[in-house]
């Protein structure tokens, strides 16, 4: 427990759980390297875990299947390098981050996608989902990087909260369903996607924003070309990816989440860098991208693993170690950059 983001400091959480979001993107790397099975496996257990709280997922899920225990700290035990407090649980797990229902029925979508017929429990629990999103994401969330304070309307979150409406639509097509549920996520996210365009972004510099409350930029936002609310290539996309990377930048290609992780102390966080690798490969910058991801692939340990953060200055690999999330990142930019380079060379042949 209590892996540290500052080595000394107070943010040190209990990763000792499933959280939906990142294994739906071990799900996306699973399926893109060729290990159904294990996507699969993972997607039956997930269907299973979330059935008691259904529609709501929760954040985390402990290795049984239970919604975490509430979050409790520990002061009579040295944390690691003088990290204090140690916690046990993980408070997040109380919190509504809207952005995990769109990576969960964006991994379905894939594995539907990939050819593979749905077992009619996990289609029920796609329509539950897609019938929660459709009802809450009008209301604030604490979005993707689990803050602790007034939750905001984190466009990331909505961006996602499309694609689980948008995904859920196009499985539709294939599953039984009734007209009128149906009409609703069409409808809901016709609104949805409007809400986005108008008060996600920034109208002086042509860019999605962190909130709509802020001009500020969120690294999470390097997910754009994957959504499909515009094209992958459009020059708000495309401004985006590049006003991110120019100022969350840490050097060489790392990133900060968002300006004030900066100002915490926090390390570069290492999933961003792969999205930024993703991202540019998707608009079309695929030299870029590959110089980047072996720039990123060189920082790994000895063992070829990665942590949640880099510290910049250091090069020591912070917070959780290793983490699934960055490893399905690399997997997913690596894919993608695979994806474009031979697109590239078809296209010239």
């Amino acid at each position: 427990t209590s892996l540290p983001e500052v080595p000394g400091g107070s943010a040190n959480w209990d990763y000792r759980f499933s959280w939906p979001r990142d294994a739906s993107l071990g799900i996306s790397a699973f399926l893109g390297v060729g290990l159904g099975d294990e996507a699969r496996a993972f997607l039956s257990w997930l269907t299973i875990a979330s059935r008691l709280t259904r529609p709501r997922l929760h954040v985390l899920y402990d290795l049984e299947g239970r919604p975490s225990s509430r979050e409790r700290e520990r002061r009579d035990v040295p944390g690691y390098r003088g990290s204090l407090p140690v916690r046990l649980g993980n408070a997040a797990a109380d919190q509504h981050q809207l952005d995990v229902y769109g990576w969960v029925v964006g991994a379905v979508w894939e594995l539907h996608a990939r050819g593979e017929r749905l077992p009619p429990d996990v289609w029920r629990a796609v329509a539950a989902w897609a019938d929660f999103v459709s009802g809450s994401w009008r209301e604030p969330d604490s979005g993707i990087w689990e803050e602790r304070g007034e939750p905001h309307h984190y466009v990331h979150s909505k961006l996602m909260a499309w694609i689980a409406l948008d995904r859920a639509l196009r499985l539709s097509e294939g599953y039984r369903v009734g007209r009128s549920r149906r009409d609703r996520w069409s409808k809901e996210r016709e609104a949805l996607g409007a809400e986005i365009r108008s008060r996600g972004v920034d109208a002086d510099r042509g860019v999605y924003v962190r909130h709509d409350e802020t001009s500020e930029l969120d690294a999470a936002l390097l997910t754009l070309p994957d959504v499909g609310i515009e094209g992958e290539t459009s020059p708000r996309v495309v401004r985006t990816i590049e006003a991110v990377a120019a100022e969350l930048g840490a050097g060489d290609g790392l990133l900060y989440r968002y300006p004030r992780s900066r100002e915490d102390g926090e390390g570069a966080f290492l999933a961003c860098s792969f999205w930024l690798a993703r991202a540019l490969s998707r608009i079309g910058q695929v030299d870029r991208a590959g110089e980047l991801f072996e720039s990123l692939c060189s920082r790994a340990s000895e063992l070829g693993l990665f942590g949640e953060e880099l510290d910049p200055g250091t090069g020591r690999h912070l917070g959780n170690f290793p983490q699934a999330l960055t490893h399905s990142a690399l997997v997913s930019a690596a894919l993608a950059i695979q994806e474009a380079t031979r697109g590239r060379a078809g296209s010239r042949g």
